[in-house]
């Protein structure tokens, strides 16, 4: 067991050190949205937990575990304009290998538009789609020591024209069932594109660390998310701004750098809670809260709950079902519900 870690520490540190300087723009940003209503809650933050709940592993693979067996999950999320966003996953664990695997179809459908030409004749309708094919394992190296992995094959269609990309996540989680102290070292995104629409883009590649706590006398698991650590600087340089926008939305002419460098480091966190209601936690209320989202939609001198999300889950008997809200913008935020069951409840 030691040799194998040893190896999969080894190939993760080599690979964030090849593609740490990799910043900038990127296609398939979808890849990065939160796939389940959970997810969405608490501010698309990692919940570092093993349970049946197989929407955990499509973020995070190394929660595969043999709860999971022959279980279903399909989550919808509602955006503005009608764009429409989800997934779907199945979850099988075989016992031979040790090894629980999924598998699943992750889509982004954007719409109808109007095909036109240079001089604004209407030709007709065009859509717009992408999805990503995922197959992924976790494995168990220990009581506490799990990894996992996920395969993505990707493509987008705009009208015409397609491009496809292959991408790789890999995972690492210590989990503590006595001190209920779960960690996850995580890398989303490894890969390349292998058609382009015009020029060859980088992919939404990430690199996150999460740290959660299941409290011993409050019914709540906390969790703070720290992502995009292969890039410092995740302020946008709006040239329309007209000074700099501090946490309480005032503008000032002048810039702070303390002030500026504080909310740069905070862009990378995230910060959710789930409080677990009932003897078997059959009822969820859950919040999260992410500061890249407040500053990027915020309006200057408007408030808002821009950054600011919320939801909740219920058990009844054989489902799952969970509902989760984020707040983007002034004009409104997304919906997103999750469905979730595991086929051995029925055969009992």
């Amino acid at each position: 067991m030691t040799s194998r870690l040893s190896i999969f520490i080894g190939c993760i540190f080599f690979i964030v050190n090849a593609k740490a300087q990799i910043g900038g723009k990127s296609v398939f940003g979808f890849l990065n949205l939160a796939p389940t209503a959970r997810a969405t809650a608490v501010g698309n933050g990692l919940l570092v937990v093993r349970e049946d709940d197989l929407g955990l592993g499509l973020v995070n693979p190394s929660l595969l575990n043999p709860q999971n067996h022959q279980s279903l999950t399909f989550n919808h999320e509602f955006y503005p304009a009608k764009i429409q966003h989800g997934y779907f996953g199945y979850g099988h664990y075989v016992n031979k290998w040790k090894t629980t695997f999924q598998g699943g179809i992750q889509y982004m459908n954007y719409g109808t538009f109007t095909l036109a030409d240079e001089y604004g004749n209407q030709l007709g309708n065009f859509k717009s789609n992408e999805v990503a094919f995922l197959v992924g394992a976790g494995y168990q190296l220990s009581n506490r020591l799990s990894v996992g992995s996920n395969i993505k094959f990707v493509t987008s269609n705009l009208e015409s024209y397609s491009a496809n990309a292959l991408a790789l996540d890999l995972a690492a989680t210590y989990y503590d069932t006595s001190s209920r102290l779960g960690l996850t070292f995580l890398m989303q995104n490894i890969g390349s594109q292998l058609g382009k629409y015009n020029i060859k883009e980088n992919i939404p590649y990430n690199v996150s660390i999460a740290i959660a706590k299941k409290l011993k006398y409050l019914p709540l698991r906390w969790m703070i998310t720290m992502h995009d650590l292969n890039r410092w600087n995740m302020l946008f340089d709006d040239p329309n701004a007209d000074g700099n926008i501090l946490f309480n939305g005032n503008e000032t002419q002048t810039t702070n750098q303390f002030s500026t460098w504080t909310d740069n480091f905070f862009r990378h966190f995230t910060f959710g809670g789930e409080f677990l209601f009932g003897k078997k936690e059959v009822f969820r209320v859950r919040f999260g809260y992410n500061h890249q989202k407040r500053k990027e939609f915020s309006v200057a001198n408007y408030r808002s709950l821009a950054g600011f999300s919320g939801g909740f889950g219920i058990t009844i008997k054989q489902f799952r079902l969970d509902y989760g809200f984020a707040k983007y913008h002034l004009a409104g935020g997304t919906n997103q519900i999750s469905i979730s069951t595991n086929l051995n409840r029925f055969r009992r």
